[in-house]
């Protein structure tokens, strides 16, 4: 895909109408000059010392100035004429010249605009196929993985993108299971990677309580770090490169497929996978 600089050219010239504003300018500017010219340039001042001189019939002309030889006289009737004819010659050159400029800038402008439209669009293909190539390889590779270790989740496990881990986080928590627990007045929800290396979550919830549910963890992970290395390996051929985040969207949601799940859309990350 190209940007079309000859149909732009030829849009804007036609919209801006400059193919007959340039040729009247230019003709008024003409044709104002000549007459200019052929008053013989009123605005040129004296400037030529006459020396004292006697005429044929023997009056004596005084030394005076006067105006160069061609150019009319002050008393002319076009010497308030003329100098009109210059200055709407000066605009018609100027009116002329604008249009040229602004019809120029526009057609600039929408070149770069189509240019930034189509890599935008580019990109845009880019990326739905880099999904669609990850889509298929993620669901190819989990058609090949068996899992039966994870059909039977821990009493306390739960599962879910929009979980509120009660500790704080520097990045989204890596996979979406939680324990859930209530305390005297509020319910917390604290993810299994917290739940995996601290010794207590509050009053009355030690970890050992949650050992089903980290062994669980471990099994999950495990698999997704299998499924991870065979999906970098086939999809490199493909020119693209896939982040953990994405890989853990690709991962989860086909693990939600093998148990069962009825929807896929709106869960784990919503990163428009599905």
């Amino acid at each position: 895909m190209k940007v079309d600089t000859a149909r732009i050219v030829l849009r804007n010239i036609k919209n801006s109408k400059i193919w007959i504003i340039v040729p009247i300018a230019i003709t008024l500017c003409f044709l104002s000059w000549s007459f200019y010219n052929d008053s013989g340039f009123p605005g040129v001042p004296s400037s030529v010392n006459v020396s004292e001189y006697n005429r044929s019939d023997g009056t004596k002309v005084r030394s005076h100035m006067r105006r160069p030889p061609g150019s009319i006289q002050s008393n002319d009737s076009s010497d308030f004429i003329s100098p009109l004819i210059l200055v709407f010659c000066g605009y018609s050159a100027l009116f002329g010249l604008t249009s040229i400029y602004f019809t120029t800038s526009n057609i600039f402008e929408e070149i770069e605009n189509s240019k930034k439209r189509i890599s935008t669009i580019q990109e845009h293909k880019s990326l739905m196929l880099k999904k669609f190539i990850g889509r298929r390889e993620a669901k190819e590779i989990c058609n090949e993985f068996s899992f039966d270790a994870l059909v039977e989740m821990p009493e306390f496990l739960k599962h879910d993108k929009n979980n509120k881990c009660r500790y704080k986080h520097d990045r989204t928590p890596i996979t979406p299971l939680y324990v859930e627990f209530k305390s005297i007045k509020y319910t917390y929800q604290v993810c299994l990677e917290h739940v995996n290396v601290l010794k207590t979550l509050g009053r009355g919830q030690p970890r050992s309580k949650y050992l089903a549910e980290i062994e669980y963890l471990s099994i999950y992970n495990a698999k997704f770090n299998t499924f991870k290395n065979i999906f970098l390996s086939r999809t490199k051929f493909f020119g693209y490169k896939y982040s953990e985040k994405e890989l853990h969207d690709f991962f989860y949601l086909n693990f939600q497929a093998r148990l069962g799940e009825s929807s896929l859309r709106g869960t784990f990350y919503d990163s428009g996978l599905t």
